[in-house]
Protein backbone atom coordinates (compact mmCIF):
# COMPACT_ATOMS: atom_id res chain seq x y z
CA UNK A 1 0.00 0.00 0.00
CA UNK A 2 1.35 3.47 -0.83
CA UNK A 3 -0.25 6.32 1.19
CA UNK A 4 0.28 9.86 -0.68
CA UNK A 5 -0.63 13.15 1.15
CA UNK A 6 -3.52 14.84 -0.64
CA UNK A 7 -3.74 18.36 1.07
CA UNK A 8 -5.83 21.43 -0.76
CA UNK A 9 -3.60 22.34 -4.12
CA UNK A 10 -2.74 20.99 -6.81
CA UNK A 11 -0.72 18.00 -6.45
CA UNK A 12 1.50 15.89 -9.43
CA UNK A 13 2.56 12.25 -8.24
CA UNK A 14 3.77 9.62 -10.64
CA UNK A 15 3.50 5.93 -9.96
CA UNK A 16 5.47 3.41 -11.60
CA UNK A 17 5.53 -0.67 -11.19
CA UNK A 18 6.66 -3.16 -13.41
CA UNK A 19 4.88 -6.62 -13.00
CA UNK A 20 5.33 -9.90 -15.07
CA UNK A 21 3.33 -10.06 -18.16
CA UNK A 22 2.84 -12.93 -20.86
CA UNK A 23 0.93 -12.10 -24.20
CA UNK A 24 -2.33 -13.97 -24.40
CA UNK A 25 -5.56 -14.03 -26.08
CA UNK A 26 -7.34 -12.37 -23.34
CA UNK A 27 -5.35 -9.93 -21.57
CA UNK A 28 -7.10 -7.87 -18.60
CA UNK A 29 -4.62 -4.74 -17.17
CA UNK A 30 -4.36 -4.82 -13.42
CA UNK A 31 -6.86 -3.11 -10.86
CA UNK A 32 -5.74 -0.25 -9.17
CA UNK A 33 -7.53 0.75 -5.96
CA UNK A 34 -7.66 3.81 -4.11
CA UNK A 35 -8.87 4.45 -0.45
CA UNK A 36 -10.28 7.91 -1.59
CA UNK A 37 -12.19 9.28 -5.03
CA UNK A 38 -10.31 10.26 -8.03
CA UNK A 39 -11.69 11.62 -11.35
CA UNK A 40 -10.29 11.97 -14.85
CA UNK A 41 -8.09 8.95 -14.51
CA UNK A 42 -6.55 8.19 -18.13
CA UNK A 43 -5.80 4.53 -18.70
CA UNK A 44 -2.65 3.88 -21.30
CA UNK A 45 -1.62 0.48 -22.79
CA UNK A 46 0.83 -0.07 -25.71
CA UNK A 47 -0.24 -3.54 -26.72
CA UNK A 48 1.69 -5.80 -28.27
CA UNK A 49 2.30 -6.63 -32.63
CA UNK A 50 -0.83 -8.39 -32.76
CA UNK A 51 -4.28 -8.86 -34.48
CA UNK A 52 -6.41 -7.14 -32.07
CA UNK A 53 -10.22 -8.30 -32.44
CA UNK A 54 -12.10 -5.96 -29.44
CA UNK A 55 -11.19 -4.36 -26.66
CA UNK A 56 -13.84 -3.73 -23.91
CA UNK A 57 -15.94 -0.29 -23.64
CA UNK A 58 -14.70 1.87 -20.00
CA UNK A 59 -15.59 5.45 -20.35
CA UNK A 60 -14.66 7.33 -23.05
CA UNK A 61 -11.74 5.09 -25.34
CA UNK A 62 -11.11 3.04 -28.74
CA UNK A 63 -13.12 0.15 -30.05
CA UNK A 64 -12.85 -2.07 -32.81
CA UNK A 65 -14.99 -0.92 -35.59
CA UNK A 66 -14.15 -4.05 -37.61
CA UNK A 67 -17.66 -5.82 -36.34
CA UNK A 68 -19.78 -2.84 -37.51
CA UNK A 69 -18.16 -3.18 -40.94
CA UNK A 70 -19.13 -7.64 -40.66
CA UNK A 71 -22.78 -6.21 -39.52
CA UNK A 72 -22.75 -4.17 -42.71
CA UNK A 73 -21.64 -6.70 -44.72
CA UNK A 74 -24.20 -8.99 -43.21
CA UNK A 75 -27.02 -6.74 -43.47
CA UNK A 76 -26.17 -6.40 -47.75
CA UNK A 77 -26.18 -9.85 -47.92
CA UNK A 78 -29.71 -10.53 -46.29
CA UNK A 79 -30.70 -7.51 -48.76
CA UNK A 80 -29.12 -9.79 -51.60
CA UNK A 81 -30.99 -12.93 -50.68
CA UNK A 82 -34.08 -10.97 -50.54
CA UNK A 83 -33.65 -9.80 -54.04
CA UNK A 84 -32.34 -13.21 -55.33
CA UNK A 85 -34.34 -15.22 -53.25
CA UNK A 86 -32.09 -18.31 -53.40
CA UNK A 87 -30.31 -20.06 -50.55
CA UNK A 88 -27.29 -19.75 -52.40
CA UNK A 89 -27.32 -15.57 -52.50
CA UNK A 90 -25.76 -16.36 -48.15
CA UNK A 91 -22.57 -16.95 -50.12
CA UNK A 92 -22.38 -13.50 -50.73
CA UNK A 93 -21.67 -12.81 -47.34
CA UNK A 94 -17.64 -13.78 -48.36
CA UNK A 95 -16.66 -11.53 -51.05
CA UNK A 96 -18.41 -8.06 -48.97
CA UNK A 97 -16.57 -9.49 -45.75
CA UNK A 98 -13.11 -9.34 -48.23
CA UNK A 99 -14.23 -5.62 -49.37
CA UNK A 100 -14.34 -4.89 -45.34
CA UNK A 101 -11.67 -6.07 -44.29
CA UNK A 102 -9.03 -6.77 -46.61
CA UNK A 103 -7.10 -3.39 -47.04
CA UNK A 104 -6.69 -3.92 -51.30
CA UNK A 105 -7.91 -1.87 -53.83
CA UNK A 106 -8.17 -5.37 -56.11
CA UNK A 107 -10.81 -6.60 -53.27
CA UNK A 108 -13.27 -4.07 -54.73
CA UNK A 109 -13.46 -5.77 -58.32
CA UNK A 110 -14.35 -8.80 -56.62
CA UNK A 111 -18.47 -7.88 -56.01
CA UNK A 112 -18.58 -6.37 -58.93
CA UNK A 113 -17.86 -9.15 -61.15
CA UNK A 114 -19.92 -11.49 -59.51
CA UNK A 115 -22.51 -8.47 -60.43
CA UNK A 116 -21.54 -9.45 -64.02
CA UNK A 117 -21.31 -13.02 -63.53
CA UNK A 118 -25.45 -12.68 -61.93
CA UNK A 119 -26.59 -10.60 -64.83
CA UNK A 120 -25.09 -11.78 -67.66
CA UNK A 121 -26.41 -14.68 -69.79
CA UNK A 122 -23.31 -15.29 -71.89
CA UNK A 123 -20.74 -17.85 -70.66
CA UNK A 124 -17.82 -15.96 -72.26
CA UNK A 125 -18.85 -12.95 -70.42
CA UNK A 126 -19.42 -15.10 -67.49
CA UNK A 127 -15.85 -16.61 -67.75
CA UNK A 128 -14.44 -13.04 -68.36
CA UNK A 129 -15.56 -11.98 -65.04
CA UNK A 130 -15.06 -14.99 -63.43
CA UNK A 131 -11.05 -14.80 -64.38
CA UNK A 132 -11.19 -11.14 -63.45
CA UNK A 133 -12.10 -12.13 -60.03
CA UNK A 134 -10.57 -14.58 -59.09
CA UNK A 135 -7.17 -12.69 -60.22
CA UNK A 136 -8.63 -9.94 -57.84
CA UNK A 137 -8.92 -12.02 -54.78
CA UNK A 138 -4.99 -13.86 -55.60
CA UNK A 139 -3.63 -10.48 -55.47
CA UNK A 140 -5.80 -9.21 -52.43
CA UNK A 141 -4.60 -12.34 -50.70
CA UNK A 142 -0.26 -11.20 -51.38
CA UNK A 143 -1.59 -8.08 -50.17
CA UNK A 144 -3.19 -9.15 -46.97
CA UNK A 145 -0.51 -11.92 -46.70
CA UNK A 146 2.17 -9.06 -46.49
CA UNK A 147 0.18 -6.54 -44.66
CA UNK A 148 -0.50 -5.50 -41.01
CA UNK A 149 -3.55 -6.87 -39.64
CA UNK A 150 -6.49 -4.58 -40.39
CA UNK A 151 -7.44 -3.85 -36.82
CA UNK A 152 -10.39 -0.60 -37.80
CA UNK A 153 -9.78 0.49 -34.16
CA UNK A 154 -11.68 3.60 -34.24
CA UNK A 155 -10.65 6.39 -31.90
CA UNK A 156 -7.13 5.40 -31.77
CA UNK A 157 -5.55 5.23 -35.25
CA UNK A 158 -1.70 4.67 -34.25
CA UNK A 159 0.17 4.66 -31.24
CA UNK A 160 -0.81 2.89 -27.29
CA UNK A 161 -4.19 2.79 -26.86
CA UNK A 162 -5.89 5.26 -24.02
CA UNK A 163 -9.31 5.49 -22.06
CA UNK A 164 -10.63 8.12 -20.35
CA UNK A 165 -12.88 7.73 -17.26
CA UNK A 166 -14.31 11.31 -16.03
CA UNK A 167 -16.21 9.86 -13.23
CA UNK A 168 -15.12 9.31 -9.52
CA UNK A 169 -14.01 5.93 -8.93
CA UNK A 170 -12.16 4.82 -6.02
CA UNK A 171 -10.53 2.31 -8.20
CA UNK A 172 -8.90 2.43 -12.02
CA UNK A 173 -10.94 -0.81 -13.39
CA UNK A 174 -9.19 -3.14 -15.70
CA UNK A 175 -9.65 -3.36 -19.28
CA UNK A 176 -9.82 -6.39 -21.40
CA UNK A 177 -7.87 -6.96 -25.20
CA UNK A 178 -9.08 -9.73 -27.20
CA UNK A 179 -5.97 -10.21 -29.98
CA UNK A 180 -4.88 -13.48 -31.40
CA UNK A 181 -1.55 -13.62 -33.31
CA UNK A 182 -0.30 -11.52 -36.38
CA UNK A 183 -0.58 -15.34 -38.35
CA UNK A 184 -3.64 -15.68 -37.11
CA UNK A 185 -4.93 -12.61 -39.60
CA UNK A 186 -3.13 -14.52 -42.47
CA UNK A 187 -5.10 -17.79 -41.48
CA UNK A 188 -8.23 -15.51 -41.87
CA UNK A 189 -7.02 -13.88 -44.82
CA UNK A 190 -6.40 -17.57 -46.68
CA UNK A 191 -9.70 -19.18 -45.92
CA UNK A 192 -11.31 -15.62 -47.02
CA UNK A 193 -9.50 -15.89 -50.40
CA UNK A 194 -10.15 -19.97 -50.81
CA UNK A 195 -14.04 -19.45 -49.91
CA UNK A 196 -14.33 -16.62 -52.17
CA UNK A 197 -12.46 -18.37 -55.45
CA UNK A 198 -15.52 -20.81 -54.75
CA UNK A 199 -17.83 -18.76 -54.49
CA UNK A 200 -16.32 -17.53 -58.05
CA UNK A 201 -16.66 -21.13 -58.88
CA UNK A 202 -19.40 -22.03 -58.33
CA UNK A 203 -21.34 -18.52 -59.84
CA UNK A 204 -19.44 -18.78 -63.16
CA UNK A 205 -21.12 -22.39 -63.45
CA UNK A 206 -24.54 -20.98 -63.39
CA UNK A 207 -24.12 -18.88 -66.24
CA UNK A 208 -26.14 -20.52 -69.02
CA UNK A 209 -24.92 -21.74 -71.91
CA UNK A 210 -25.29 -20.86 -75.45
Amino acid sequence: MIRLPLEQGEHDYSIQWSEPRTTEVVERLPVVRFESFAKNIEIVTTPDERWIVWLEQRGWGPFVGWWQRVGAALIVTLVVLFLERRRTSLLWFIPFLGVITIPSAFVLLIPLALVVLTLTKERAVGRIAGGVAALAIAAALVGALGATPEMSIVGQENGPLRWFLPERLNEIPSVAIISLPTWGWKVFATLWAASAVLFVYLRTREVPSP
